[in-house]
């Protein structure tokens, strides 16, 4: 294709145009006063070398979506072991129930060993009062493992998506043995865990 004379010349002058207004992008900031455009370009904070996304896990919400469940296994539980129990409630993170026959307290603690569990780790720890009430209360090291559990599942789910939008080099934190809610993702740098305000 053979392009006329006027065509060469106004492909030049859009070139020419092109690299005098990128010329501010890459001159020290003394040399912007000789040339006719000083204006930069602002770049964001994605052409500067990456962008921070910071999440708050709800651990909360997490543990009392799980005391729920709690509750209604062992409401589950009893019923197909036929022990009567009344009162079955949620007192913040721990489950309360009152058994009917205090005689069978000790049926109702065997009934409930796959839910409390059982060895050096159990999930739940069950104190008895009086007139066959029972409390589960949850472990603190059950606690932090399900915690640092929420922690990396949530931070695989970030990371999956993230890399779904096809951003080059992004990277998520690894969870760590403690039990921070909070945590930073960069992408286009190695990011940290960033533990929330109090």
């Amino acid at each position: 294709m053979i392009y006329k004379r006027w065509q060469v010349a106004a492909i030049i002058i859009a070139v020419l145009i092109g690299v005098l207004s990128a010329l501010p992008n890459v001159l020290p900031p003394q040399a912007l006063r000789y040339i006719p455009f000083s204006q930069q370009i602002y770049l964001g904070l994605d052409l500067k070398g990456g962008t921070y996304l910071q999440l708050q896990v709800d651990i909360p919400a997490a543990e009392k979506e799980r005391a729920q469940a709690t509750l209604d296994q062992i409401r589950s539980a009893l019923r197909t072991a036929r022990i009567q129990y009344t009162d079955l409630r949620l007192v913040a993170d721990s489950v309360a129930l009152r058994i009917t026959d205090p005689n069978k307290v000790a049926d109702a603690r065997r009934v409930l060993l796959p839910i409390t569990g059982t060895g050096l780790a159990p999930e739940y720890s069950v104190t008895e009062g009086g007139n066959g009430a029972l409390t589960l209360k949850p472990e603190e090291a059950a606690l932090r493992g399900r915690t640092d559990d929420v922690v990396t599942r949530t931070i695989e789910i970030v990371r999956r998506r993230i890399d779904q939008t096809g951003v080059a080099k992004s990277r998520a934190p690894t969870a760590s043995s403690s039990s921070l809610p909070a945590f930073r993702t960069r992408t286009g740098s190695r990011p940290s865990l960033a533990p929330r305000p109090r």
